[in-house]
């Protein structure tokens, strides 16, 4: 059952491969003050309860990319997942892409002053039918996450800060 909990944790957090595109100088100054370690914990509730704490790291790269790769630790279990975060001049849009577990994800993201949100919503997967949100909000990094299958409803809220 942890396993489950790990794979869905992972499918939230990887929100994205995108294809590299030339961002402006605003869009990479905002993508780059993200370069860094963040720390987050929280508690599952649900079927799958639990407490789980997790590690981003972001580094910024040439053309703008930020490129991720964290892992998150449960009672019973640990989870990798990696990606990338662009700003697409062409699409004017933030794009995101990432793999964990065997499972690959791309969502966009809507910039909003100085934060991005990204959102994906009703995805079928073989575990259930999962939504999340993640915002990156300047100086927090905010993961939201609900999965609905059979058993019920397993969701978090997990606060990132750096350091």
């Amino acid at each position: 059952m942890r396993s489950l909990a790990l794979k869905l944790l992972v499918l939230m957090l990887i929100l994205g491969l995108a294809a590299p595109a030339q961002a402006g100088p605003k869009e990479d100054k905002l993508l780059a003050g993200y370069a860094g370690t963040w720390r987050g914990n929280s508690t599952v509730s649900g079927p799958m309860q639990g407490p789980v704490e997790c590690v981003l790291n972001f580094n910024s790269e040439s053309g703008g990319k930020l490129r991720y790769a964290g892992d998150c630790t449960f009672d019973k279990g640990k989870t990798a997942f990696r990606g990338t975060i662009i700003y697409n001049d062409g699409a004017r849009r933030y794009e995101t892409a990432g793999s964990g577990q065997g499972v690959s994800v791309t969502g966009f993201g809507k910039a909003s002053g100085n934060s991005i949100t990204f959102s994906v919503a009703n995805v079928e997967t073989s575990y259930g039918v999962a939504s999340s949100t993640m915002v990156l909000a300047g100086s927090s990094i905010k993961l939201s996450f609900k999965l609905v299958d059979k058993k019920g409803t397993t969701s978090a809220n997990i606060n990132f800060k750096k350091g």
